[in-house]
């Protein structure tokens, strides 16, 4: 099944970068981290959730079918998408899915387009631009910062969870307990402090900070910056 409450985290926070006051250069570097980040967990794609957000900014990139890239010499293929559902398009669109042969567009049956995101092959705006990838603590700090300019407490609160019970699960840091807490938790421990999440209901039980259920699995690391984080 797949983890619609990161579904939700990413949705959110393509929706708090938008909004933030930098250049949609930055947003769409910060977009692809997020989307990458994304990448990591068993979610399905949720760009269209977003459409109108990732078009305005040059995140997503629009292609009519006969004019995507490769058309002439997959023409069966791409006009067979017509009569589609929405759908991933490989590099080689008649080949399988493999490590050399990854999805490069998104069909959407709704608006009989072929989309593009920025970092992909066939995205051809603002090709004087590159990724720059942040780690993934980096970037969760980074997007918690900016939910608290914005007053986002709910997102301030389920970045915090998702940071403490899913990105150091599935992608754990090799610092010190010492060494996040300098790096990471001191500061999200007084942008967390500055809210009152008194009557806040998380988005899922599994980012509760202040249940009892999380400490049966935690590893140690865990939940000493969980403590660390929710000590009043």
């Amino acid at each position: 099944m797949s983890m619609w409450e990161v579904e939700y985290i990413i949705e959110q926070t393509v929706r708090i970068i938008a909004s933030a006051q930098i250049t949609n250069s930055e947003k769409r570097n910060l977009i692809y981290n997020a989307y990458h980040l994304q990448a990591a967990f068993d979610t399905s794609h949720t760009h269209f959730r977003v459409k109108g957000i990732l078009l305005s900014i040059q995140y997503m990139q629009a292609y009519a079918l006969e004019d995507f890239p490769t058309y002439n010499r997959h023409p069966k293929y791409f006009n067979s998408l017509i009569e589609a559902g929405d759908s991933w398009v490989y590099d080689n669109p008649e080949g399988t899915r493999s490590a050399d042969n990854s999805e490069v567009a998104l069909w959407d049956s709704e608006s009989q387009r072929l989309y593009v995101d920025f970092g992909s092959p066939y995205y051809s705006l603002n090709t004087d631009e590159t990724v720059t990838l942040y780690e993934p603590l980096d970037f969760a700090l980074l997007i918690i910062r900016e939910a608290s300019k914005q007053q986002n407490k709910g997102m301030v609160y389920d970045w915090t969870g998702f940071v403490l019970f899913y990105l150091l699960t599935i992608l754990p840091s090799n610092k010190t307990v010492s060494e996040l807490k300098q790096a990471y938790f001191t500061e999200i421990r007084s942008i967390f402090a500055s809210f009152d999440f008194t009557d806040y209901e998380p988005i899922d039980d599994r980012l509760d900070l202040y249940s009892d259920f999380h400490k049966e699995w935690l590893s140690e690391q865990q939940l000493k910056c969980l403590l660390y984080v929710t000590a009043t």
